[in-house]
């Protein structure tokens, strides 16, 4: 079957005898040489099991499993040996050994991960031993499992505590009961944890109290947050005292974010589709009125892309689309200096291959056939790129040219040497060190402390992971305001500084409460600062993510990214949901398009807030961000099967919350269960399959977590056998499955997910021509 995308670039899938889908053939009518037939291909074994996948460029993921169908081994293409799993009676996860394990010792002394359960199925401990994964009964307990040294995450639930026992803030219930109260990690050879966090609940189930020890940092630091009874957030108290405000329209829409003083920080109003129309920034000083300090419009076209930002005197960015979505041309200035025209062009994969800007700047790209660069020409001076080949054919091995480097790789894949700076990594695969720098991680995988030489800077994360406040040494010296996941403004004693982003969310000026521009930032396609001016900084740049001056990467939560070479560091760990890209690969080599929010998940470029509406429009164009994904926007319009993405009303703030895919509208008020093919909620920032929603701090988009699961549902359609293996996967990674929904049948699923969007506008295209 092959389908030809809005400007006429063919994609093929070819399938079995059986009904499989076999290979999936991009720009296969060949609309030019270096990307005709850009193939991947799937391989099963007779119990219709996904046995292999590989790669436009070659590399082959392998899979096997045990006698009971489990996946008990997977081999990535960069990874120099496979990863391999043992399974308790219940099918949970209980050792794993890696690559790296593996290579750094020989049978009993290699190290292994073990995971620990309570009665009721919910995960208690996580270490990494010294143990002979061969020898071990996932139906025991070993010694090693108890040694105070060798756990890494442990987790209490339902209280026990003294957060967990009563409300730190208003001394009353904690609402613990079947709620993850305390977690802790351990991060050294000691017994002791390096990093506590502690929750406490409203009767809602929203986390009210999140209270976080941090070694190093004298006394816990707490964050309190108000909830109204959908279950937005209305106020968030900071450590200091200080107070962030949320105000909501009647359309249930962010209208205000203020202070505790009165002082408005952020105003909005919003068109009918509910994308921002204005954007008000912080209160002048003895401005009573709110008019702000610097007013923003936004303009978009009639697919709801955003197509002028314009925060009048200070920044403006205007942008040109073609039928794909890929921009193709932004037209941008800096108060009142001359706009700048920068055009881009892209291959038929839609990877970007030529920036061109006012002035004579110029750069052009090349990749190979997986989606890994191979030259980066920036005028007369070349970047030319070397991988390692077959066995491992995404590794970077070397840079020649200007700024050419080495490099290194441990047996996961994971990069140990740039240039001369080493590179240290936990067992989850964090950075934790980068030359002398060294980065403490948390519980949620989040960063909460980095050293470099003497200096030291803690941070505080609410529980959607955002930074709250940062600590230099012992002394506050920064809080930060958000609305959804956009951060608006931080906050230095009485001083505001307010951020202005362009449509990619990267920080483009720096206002004062004044609303002088006091930094300002323009940048090529992959991230590099290409100019900047002003007497301020920030190290919150590019797409938004935190920048490194130490190791002149961007930290991108997951995984650190390298912007000079527009490559990460290590492979993505959910890889297998994109099996036609490089998995070192930043934004399907789409930077102007796609965001990459957490080092993992492609993501629609947008700094907006919008309702429901626009938010599922959003995901819709961001199905064509591989090869795979380009058929299912396509077709939706000739499903016989109506599809419904169910959220509440927190995600569509873009505050985390639950979203359920279901089919079957009708049926599923009847009976909910049976129907519900998957639901991801937010804890504590991160995705999970659960049943319980756990509210966080504004922070969490529609498109993040809707993006990662109705991609599942997409790979169900057409291989039911990869699904089962997909949840197998969130198993291993300890995601909390209802086992409801682990018995659910994947072949209901028989058609492509059309969402309560596309019937609406179809109702009121109807309504107009009736009309």
């Amino acid at each position: 079957m092959t389908v030809d995308d809005e400007k006429g670039v063919a994609t093929t899938r070819v399938y079995d005898p059986y009904g499989r889908m076999q290979h999936v053939i991009a720009d296969s009518a060949g609309v030019s040489a270096g990307t005709r037939n850009n193939q991947t291909s799937y391989a099963y074994d007779a119990l219709d099991r996904l046995t292999s996948t590989t790669m436009p460029g070659g590399g082959t993921t392998s899979y096997a499993y045990d006698t009971l169908g489990r996946m008990n081994s997977q081999h990535y293409p960069d990874a120099d040996a496979a990863t391999l799993y043992k399974y308790d009676d219940l099918g949970r996860v209980r050792f794993s050994q890696d690559a790296r394990q593996r290579a750094e010792g020989t049978g009993a002394t290699r190290k292994i991960t073990y995971t620990v359960y309570d009665d009721f199925g919910r995960v208690t401990r996580v270490g990494e031993a010294v143990g002979n994964f061969t020898s071990l009964d996932p139906e025991r307990s070993y010694p090693f499992e108890n040694d105070a040294s060798s756990w890494r995450s442990r987790m209490t639930y339902d209280g026990g505590d003294a957060v967990a026992d009563s409300d730190p803030v208003t001394g009353g219930s904690n609402y613990a009961q079947g709620r993850l109260t305390k977690i802790e990690e351990n991060t050294d050879a000691d017994a002791a944890a390096e990093v506590v966090h502690e929750y406490a609940y409203d009767h809602l189930g929203n986390v009210r109290v999140k209270q976080v020890s941090n070694e190093g940092l004298t006394g816990a630091k707490t964050a309190v947050y108000d909830h109204d009874l959908t279950g937005r957030v209305t106020r968030l108290v900071y450590p200091d005292g200080a107070q962030a405000r949320y105000a909501y329209d009647g359309a249930g829409r962010l209208s205000r974010v203020g202070d505790a003083r009165g002082m408005t920080l952020a105003e909005y109003t919003h068109t009918a589709a509910g994308n921002i129309a204005t954007h008000i920034v912080g209160q002048g000083a003895g401005d009573t009125t709110a008019d702000g300090v610097v007013t923003g419009t936004y303009a978009y076209n009639p697919r709801e892309w955003v197509t002028d930002l314009n925060y009048a005197d200070t920044f403006r960015s205007t942008l040109t689309y073609d039928l794909a979505g890929n921009v193709t041309r932004q037209v941008y200035s800096h108060g009142g200096a001359a706009s700048k025209t920068a055009d881009y062009a892209y291959d038929a994969l839609y990877r970007i291959t030529d920036f061109d800007v006012t002035g004579g700047t110029s750069r052009d790209y090349t990749y190979d056939r997986s989606g890994n660069l191979t030259s980066m020409v920036t005028g007369n001076s070349r970047l030319t790129y070397n991988y390692s080949g077959t066995s491992t054919p995404n590794r970077l091995d070397s840079t020649t040219g200007a700024g050419g480097q080495t490099y290194a790789y441990n047996p996961n894949g994971w990069m140990t040497a740039r240039g001369d700076a080493s590179l240290t990594y936990d067992y989850r695969g964090l950075t934790t060190g980068v030359g002398l720098a060294a980065y403490l991680m948390d519980p949620d995988r989040r960063r909460v402390k980095k050293t470099v030489g003497t200096a030291k800077t803690y941070y505080l994360r609410g529980p959607g992971g955002s930074v709250l406040a940062e600590y230099s040494g012992q002394s506050l010296s920064a809080k930060y305001i958000y609305t959804g996941s956009k951060r608006i403004a931080r906050i230095a004693g009485d001083s505001a500084s307010y951020y202005l982003a362009d449509h990619l969310g990267s920080t483009r000026s720096l206002v004062d409460d004044e609303g002088a521009v006091t930094a300002a930032y323009d940048y090529w396609p992959y991230g590099k600062v290409l100019a900047s001016s002003g007497s301020g900084s920030t190290h919150f740049r590019f797409t938004g993510h935190e920048r490194d001056a130490e190791s002149g990467l961007d930290y991108m939560l997951a995984r650190s990214y390298a912007y000079d070479v527009g490559r990460f560091l290590r492979p993505d760990p959910i890889q297998d949901e994109y099996p036609g890209i490089s998995p070192y690969a930043y934004a399907a080599n789409n930077p102007l398009k796609y965001v990459d929010p957490d080092g993992m998940i492609i993501e629609l470029a947008s700094n907006l807030k919008p309702e429901q509406r626009a938010r599922l429009q959003g995901y819709l164009d961001n199905l064509h961000k591989s090869q795979t994904g380009k058929f299912i926007y396509d077709e939706v319009h000739g499903s016989d099967v109506i599809f419904t993405i169910g959220f509440d009303e927190d995600i569509a703030e873009g505050k985390g919350g639950s979203a359920d895919i279901i089919f079957n509208e009708e049926e599923t008020e009847r009976n909910p269960l049976t129907n519900l093919v998957t639901k991801a909620s937010v804890s504590r920032g991160q995705l999970s399959i659960a049943e319980q929603r756990i509210l966080g701090s504004p922070g969490d988009t529609i498109e993040g977590i809707l993006g990662h699961e109705i991609f599942h549902a997409f790979q169900a359609i057409d291989d039911p056998a990869r699904y089962k293996n997909l949840k197998e996967k969130a198993k291993r990674e300890n995601l909390d499955l209802d086992q409801q929904e682990l018995e659910i049948d994947a072949y209901i699923i028989q058609g492509i997910i059309e969402s309560e969007l596309e019937r609406q506008q179809r109702k009121e295209e109807e309504s107009r021509e009736g009309g």
